[in-house]
């Protein structure tokens, strides 16, 4: 997996690539978006109220790596992570 990480003002941009196609299909394509928002769950009560779905298994939950996280697929088959911003 390739993964980088900017960061410039308040916005955060963080890209990964997958070398391993099985891999890569299992998490979505071979395209992730990390979007990082100061509060997660506010994030994910209006993505749910505005009719977004949320991936089958990417419920909102503490990942092993401590930080509270949801995701979608959207429409291109784009697999797209809302966590926590660094400074919430």
């Amino acid at each position: 997996m390739n993964y980088a990480g900017i960061e410039r003002g308040g916005a955060s941009l963080h890209l990964n690539g997958f070398s391993d196609a099985g891999l890569a299909k299992t998490v979505a394509g071979q395209t992730v978006v990390r979007l990082m928002v100061e509060d997660v769950e506010a994030m994910l009560a209006e993505f749910l109220e505005r009719g977004g779905t949320v991936h089958p298994n990417g419920a909102l939950a503490v990942k092993p790596w401590g930080t509270k996280e949801f995701a979608t697929i959207d429409p291109t088959g784009v697999l797209v992570w809302f966590t926590p911003s660094l400074n919430a």
